[in-house]
């Protein structure tokens, strides 16, 4: 699909705008130097010069055949798609054309080609050409009502547009004004340029300033350890090149002339990145690509013999390089694929604990717990069924204890529910219906906190669902599948607000609260009775000026008190514990406190810092590992604390700066006078080797600092700090355990 744009041949034969068909009707006249040179100065005006040859057979063309071209775009990808290859050609070549004649060569970057350029551009196209656009089952015209896929569309093919420009311009440096061609591209090649034109752009281009960029984009260039081999059709053309060869062979091997051959699999990524970096001879283009080559080779045979497996984008291809791709490309399959649209990667937002993890873990923190709770005289007992009044006050059909062989009422499956993502707001993108048909679905054992769903209402189309598969990966493609989704982002119409006894019915029968020493001992035991993820209402002021609403599942509590591992949801609901903290010291007006979710985006950073008029925020957050900061927006002042002694990273760092700006500027600071931002880095002893028990540091130092009731001088009062000890850490533990036992009591 890339097209060449330093020649002008291959384009003038396939270009046929209306001027050019009134050029050849109306026979050849000589151009003035103005007529020349309008086009090249601003926007582009009718020419009565006639090309020659070449243009005069597509004018001819065209006259045969006045209608549009129709070309069809993939929905996704907003690339050509079909099998008629001349429509494909002809899009690229025009695209290209219009990319060297439209804009001025003068202009130095396309975001400076002026409006009404890139406008004439536009409408060139669309009265060249009917676009429509597939989503594999049905073609629309691009005239359609979906405004957001026109300006998508537009803004991805002017961008096309812009590159051929800025490739034209390349090109004529390197052969006319550094190369060795002879004369001035407006005498042969270019005849829509002219003179003045010409001399001004090489004056430009032989500028200190202009040769200096050109001298460093060669520099990038020699960088290039593994340059491809491509013509024009790109990996596109090359696979079917490659198929085309498999199919060859299946034939030749064929001793029955008649036999009714099945095509070959299509190539992988891996197949046609090495076969593009092969030059005529049969041999690799540079050393590097040789290496990567043999390791290829080598991961081949490992995968054959089970020695190795492939995992999503961690393939044999990426595995070979030694780096992930680019999330906005994807090495080896051509333009217009990205990590998601390709590998069909689920986004997982920081809330999501990975499934993996909690596959590999959770039988060997049964065992533990079984083991502790034993090792305290308690007997393990089988979780208990809850007790469930009505099937219609329940707000999920997991509530509704029903069995693989049951079948939940027609009421309850007539209900419709509402179907949010977070991403990383949350949002209502589709209406649904709850199926009770068993605990697995596409061969996968559903989770506590998942269930099945039917879509029966879209309301953003274009959303992904929160776990994709092969044929469903956004919310249109959902209707008539069964899908899951976390039942957490699950609400049923017109039962909101529901009391936390409705939505979970307490067990038959529960032991009762003990002394605080044995709080743990308490808390173990009825984590076994959680089959449920239990809702949680953190009231407005926790983490927000709004209640927000959370759920604990057993794997949190397990992960707390059995392996050392705090999830998201359990560090956010030890906001809650701080939160009582503080109104008990009555300074909940000098600290907020931040969701692990906030620092996800500007926007929300921006938006809690705004809330309240508070001195010091603390906000833990997860890169790996648990870090947590104390932010002073009064002051531009950040305190970082990291167990591993790792340093912020540079997003984080744009993210907290940005948002401190917005807050200065909001309070009236010009933006020549915002201070600067402090960066302080206080002691925190390095005790653990991985991070897994971070979270528990985490906790401990954030509840010293309120206790401490610590604003600043961060440096002086934890440089004299060692390392906490079990017992130290095991209070943070009882205030977490505590306060979610009067939560359980509660309901």
């Amino acid at each position: 699909m890339d097209m060449e744009g330093g020649g002008s041949a291959d384009g003038d034969q396939l270009i046929a705008s209306n001027h050019l068909v009134a050029s050849a009707q109306q026979g050849p006249t000589q151009p003035t130097t103005s007529q020349q040179g309008t086009s090249q100065q601003g926007i582009a005006q009718p020419t009565r010069t006639r090309k020659g040859r070449k243009s005069t057979r597509m004018a001819k063309m065209t006259m045969r055949n006045p209608n549009k071209t129709k070309v069809v775009f993939d929905k996704v990808r907003i690339m050509p798609v079909g099998p008629n290859k001349m429509s494909i050609d002809n899009w690229s070549s025009y695209l290209g054309f219009l990319g060297r004649k439209e804009p001025s060569i003068l202009i130095d970057y396309w975001k400076n080609v002026p409006e009404p350029t890139k406008e004439l551009i536009w409408q060139g196209i669309l009265e060249k050409f009917s676009i429509y656009i597939s989503d594999g089952v049905k073609e629309v015209e691009y005239s359609g009502n979906d405004e957001k896929l026109r300006a998508r569309f537009k803004k991805k093919w002017l961008t096309y547009v812009g590159g051929r420009w800025s490739v034209f311009k390349t090109n004529l440096t390197s052969d006319y004004i550094c190369g060795v061609k002879e004369g001035p591209p407006y005498a042969n090649d270019y005849k829509f340029l002219d003179k003045v034109t010409w001399d001004a752009f090489v004056a430009l281009r032989l500028t200190p300033e202009e040769k200096a960029k050109r001298k460093k984009a060669q520099e990038v260039q020699s960088k290039n350890k593994c340059p491809q081999r491509t013509s024009r059709g790109g990996y596109e053309l090359l696979g079917q090149k490659i198929m085309e060869e498999k199919m060859k062979e299946r034939q030749a091997a064929s001793q029955d002339p008649s036999e009714i051959i099945p095509p070959p699999s299509p190539p992988t990524r891996h197949e046609k990145w090495k076969r593009a970096r092969i030059d005529k001879s049969g041999k690799y283009t540079t050393p590097e690509v040789e290496i990567i080559a043999q390791k290829i080779d080598s991961l081949e045979e490992q995968e054959s013999s089970g020695s190795f497996k492939a995992s999503g984008s961690n393939d044999l291809l990426a595995v070979a390089i030694g780096k992930p791709d680019h999330p906005c490309r994807v090495r080896g399959v051509g333009r217009g694929y990205t990590v998601s649209t390709y590998f069909r990667k689920r986004r997982q937002s920081a809330d999501v604990v990975i499934r993996e993890e909690f596959n590999n873990s959770m039988a060997e923190m049964d065992k533990k717990l079984q083991m502790i709770l034993s090792s305290q005289a308690f007997s393990y007992k089988e979780p208990l069924t809850p007790v469930v009044e009505s099937a219609k006050g329940s707000n999920f059909s997991a509530a509704l204890n029903l069995t693989d062989g049951d079948k939940a009422d027609e009421d309850h499956i007539n209900d419709e529910y509402e179907l949010y993502v977070e991403d990383p707001h949350r949002r209502l993108v589709a209406y649904g219906h709850i199926h009770d048909l068993g605990s697995n679905i596409h061969n996968l054992k559903l989770k506590v906190d998942e269930v099945r769903v039917t879509v029966v209402r879209v309301v953003v189309g274009d959303a992904e669902v929160p776990f994709p598969t092969d044929e469903v990966s956004k919310v249109a493609e959902a209707p008539q599948n069964f899908i899951v989704w976390p039942r957490r982002l699950v609400e049923h119409v017109g039962r909101k607000g529901l009391s936390q006894k409705e939505l979970f019915p307490k067990p038959q029968s529960q032991p009762d609260k003990t002394h605080s020493d044995d709080v743990l001992k308490t808390l173990w035991f009825r984590a076994a009775e959680i089959n449920k993820p239990k809702y949680v209402c953190m009231e407005a002021g926790v983490v927000s000026m709004n209640k927000v609403d959370m759920y604990i599942s057993q794997e949190d509590i397990m992960g707390l008190f059995v392996s050392r591992k705090v999830s998201i949801s359990a560090m956010q609901f030890y906001n809650r514990y701080l939160y009582s903290l503080l109104r008990l010291s009555e300074r909940n007006g000098k600290y907020g406190l931040f969701s692990p979710l906030h620092c996800n985006s500007e926007e929300t950073l921006q938006a809690r810092i705004g809330q309240g008029d508070f001195e010091c925020f603390i906000a833990p957050i997860y890169e790996g590992n648990w870090q947590f900061m104390v932010l002073c927006p009064k002051y531009s002042y950040v305190a970082w604390f990291c167990f591993l002694q790792n340093k912020p990273t540079k997003k984080i760092v744009s993210k907290i700066e940005t948002a401190f700006n917005t807050y200065q500027m909001m309070k009236g600071t010009h933006s020549r006078q915002l201070n600067k931002l402090k960066w302080v880095y206080p002691k925190c002893c390095k005790q653990v080797e991985g991070g897994d028990e971070c979270g528990l540091l985490v906790m401990r130092r954030m509840f010293e600092i309120i206790k401490l009731d610590i604003s600043d001088s961060f440096e002086k009062v934890f440089n004299m700090l060692g390392p906490y000890s079990d017992d130290e850490i095991d209070v943070v533990r009882r205030q977490w355990a505590e306060c979610f036992l009067e939560v359980l009591d509660e309901s």
